[in-house]
């Protein structure tokens, strides 16, 4: 898997996914002030009412990026993509605002370690009017885990092994992996590439670049849209089997919905104010600037970033990062606090443990392994691995200075500098490079050509499956992380989250990845309400008109 998980992914992205789409909100804990309900994994929200009688008309709402595709096999999971594909396509399951499975196309299911058997209701259509049929959710399903299809979020869907097969009778559609995947399920309630693509769709699949064909409560308005600036749906009045029997007759459900593209955050905070949007996220300093004002919204939801950002070194062969006490050395001369600082002012959140506990199998317990900041270790460590200071106070070792290329997403600007400054202080030279969010993802995981990064793995995907899953591209070698993570996903449900503990210690033991923390995400509402679980992501079925 590669690129912007950052969303839902980012960033997200990053992202997120996205995994991303990163952004800022609220405030960080501190000695002085207990951590808020948002640190802790819940959400927040203030405001709001009671849905109007009928509908709920249109709604501009601004979105942070642009979509890559509509194909939900192909997406690399922008934000925008990730909440179109959770618009206009159906899922087999539904992963509610708390977190748990819900019935959605199919209405029942049973599992083995390595295989799902769903129960398919019937009546639900595409926006062409063909009927979702078992064989339709099992052509889709296979189209989308494909190997022409390269999609790059398979490995959410068949975890540790391969998928063996995916198979339809008249009622009945079962998925059978070739090794036991515990988030099986779950990972089917992710809109990429967990959506289900009608006929038409899987007949020209180069079609779904442009445009979406689901089975989901709204369509596609191409003549009303412009590619890269806004994007229009149209709600389907005859929608009538979402999630815990959400219907398009609905009180306050929206009858259009509009994105518009604004990835500036001043100009994003200024559509809002000016009644250009309805709905918008709102991060960093404008976040503070929205939210002084009460004029400028009726609601406000916050939550926290599913998974926490990283500091991670490349351990190629070859590279700085492949000597364990270089990467020791590095993490012990940055200290994550300060880190969130620089990267989201006060904003963010910092954590000692790559999951966060809005996440499934969260827990403290690793961060006891995660090194402890101490510059002066840092030092000592590099010294007793042969390094010497040398001129211009840089550890040199054979005669070669310890360099490390730090390539950083430039949303995080301050970030890459403080760690060049702390990095000095202990003898490595580290140069800055500061990229859009293509470069950076680029570098990582493609041409693979950085020492060291700070990497957002949030993902509108709550389980700890997403952490191996991106490191396993992220030039990472630790072969025993790599085996008790795939213990866990294997392992069975009741008794899962001991086995993810363990690797997550041992990717701290074997200084694999330092966690940093995260930001919070804060949405604001003029006459909407909604929930906005996963980061950058509002969730349509909870979207209405108010009142107040």
């Amino acid at each position: 898997m590669t690129k912007l998980r950052l969303a839902g992914a980012v960033l997200g992205t990053v992202s997120s996914v996205f995994l991303a789409a990163c952004g800022g909100g609220g405030s960080s804990p501190s000695s002085a002030s207990k951590p808020s309900k948002v640190d802790k994994g819940l959400i927040a929200t203030s405001g709001g009412g009671a849905p109007v009688s009928g509908s709920g008309g249109a709604v501009k709402i601004r979105s942070v990026d642009d979509v890559d595709t509509f194909d939900p096999g192909k997406t690399g999971a922008t934000n925008l993509a990730v909440q179109t594909l959770m618009m206009t396509y159906d899922r087999l399951v539904y992963l509610n605002p708390k977190g748990q499975l819900e019935p959605f196309l199919a209405k029942s299911w049973t599992t083995t370690p390595n295989s799902a058997t769903f129960t398919i209701i019937h009546g639900a259509t595409c926006d062409d009017g063909t009927p979702i049929t078992p064989k339709v959710i099992a052509d889709s399903l296979n189209y989308s885990l494909a190997k022409s299809t390269a999609g790059p979020y398979t490995g959410y869907l068949v975890g540790p092994g391969k998928l063996e097969s995916i198979t339809s009778d008249a009622n009945t559609v079962t998925v059978k992996l070739t090794k036991p995947y515990n988030a099986l399920v779950q990972s089917l309630a992710t809109a990429f590439p967990g959506s289900i693509i009608c006929p038409a769709g899987l007949k020209k699949p180069k079609s779904l670049g442009a445009t979406p064909a689901g089975s989901g409560p709204y369509a596609l308005d191409k003549g009303a849209s412009a590619r890269g600036q806004r994007y229009v749906f149209n709600l389907r009045k005859d929608y009538s089997w979402g999630p815990g029997g959400w219907k398009a007759s609905k009180d306050g459900v929206p009858s259009k919905i509009t994105f518009e593209v604004a990835t500036d955050e001043t100009t994003g905070a200024n559509l809002l104010s000016t009644g250009q949007v309805d709905v918008a996220p709102v991060s960093g300093v404008n976040e503070r600037r929205v939210d002084a004002n009460p004029s400028n919204y009726t609601y406000k939801t916050q939550s926290l970033q599913v998974g926490s950002w990283g500091t991670l070194l490349n351990q190629t062969k070859g590279t700085a990062g492949a000597d364990k006490a270089v990467r020791q050395a590095v993490f012990m001369a940055l200290d994550n606090k300060a880190m969130v600082k620089a990267a989201f002012s006060d904003l963010g959140v910092p954590f000692d443990t790559m999951l966060t506990p809005n996440m499934k199998c969260y827990s403290t317990a690793p961060g006891a392994a995660a090194p402890a900041y101490n510059p002066q270790q840092a030092k000592a460590i590099l010294q007793k691995d042969g390094y010497t200071m040398g001129g211009g106070g840089i550890m040199t070792k054979g005669g070669k200075p310890l360099k490390l290329r730090l390539v950083m997403w430039n949303t995080t600007d301050p970030l890459g500098d403080y760690m060049q400054q702390q990095l000095k202080k202990v003898g490595i030279d580290a140069s800055v490079k500061s990229t859009d969010i293509g470069s950076w993802i680029t570098s990582l995981f493609t041409k693979k050509d950085y020492d060291l990064s700070v990497f957002a793995y949030y993902s509108s995907f709550p389980n700890p499956a997403i952490m191996p899953a991106q490191d396993s591209t992220l030039s990472i070698t630790d072969k025993e992380y790599f085996s008790l993570a795939q213990k866990a996903l294997e392992t069975a449900s009741s008794s899962e989250c001991g086995a993810w503990t363990a690797a997550f210690e041992a990717a701290q033991r074997n200084f694999d990845v330092r966690p940093m923390g995260v930001t919070k995400i804060a949405w604001f509402a003029k006459g909407w309400q909604f929930n906005a679980p996963f980061g950058l992501l509002i969730d349509p079925y909870t979207l209405v008109k108010t009142q107040s």
